[in-house]
């Protein structure tokens, strides 16, 4: 259950202890969250371009990304299925309409093997290995 609400180079997020370690919080709260991912999204999308975003973590980006005006839409993979709602609340409180989220791995091959994907505490840090 989020506590706070913290907006964030114009994205409000909102603070879920539960998927979030006290240090991402921390990171938040200072405002240097993805600084620099995003200060350089704002050079780099050109009008009309469809965003693919492997690894949302919170939705920070995806929302910098959905936001930008020359953004035609944005498909996003997120590996833990324990983000997806809070991904959806930030795009849901950012008024975004041009993004999909989507729960999985992509992979090089299609397989029908389960893929292994540790989850860390501080998300930013899960990985298949």
């Amino acid at each position: 259950m989020p506590i706070e609400t913290i907006l964030h180079k114009g994205v409000r997020i909102p603070i879920d202890p539960d998927l979030m370690s006290p240090l991402i919080i921390k990171v938040l709260r200072r405002g240097t969250y993805e600084q620099r991912e995003a200060a350089q999204l704002k050079k780099i999308i050109e009008p009309g371009e469809v965003i693919l975003e492997i690894g949302a973590g919170i939705g920070f980006i995806s929302s910098i990304v959905a936001l930008n005006q020359n953004t035609a839409r944005i498909e996003i993979f997120e590996a833990n299925p324990e983000f997806r709602k809070l991904i959806e609340t930030v795009h849901r409180i950012n008024q975004i309409e041009n993004a999909t989220v989507n729960t999985g791995v992509l992979l090089h091959e299609p397989t029908d093997a389960t893929v292994p994907f540790y989850i860390m505490p501080n998300f930013w840090a899960s990985s298949l290995t």
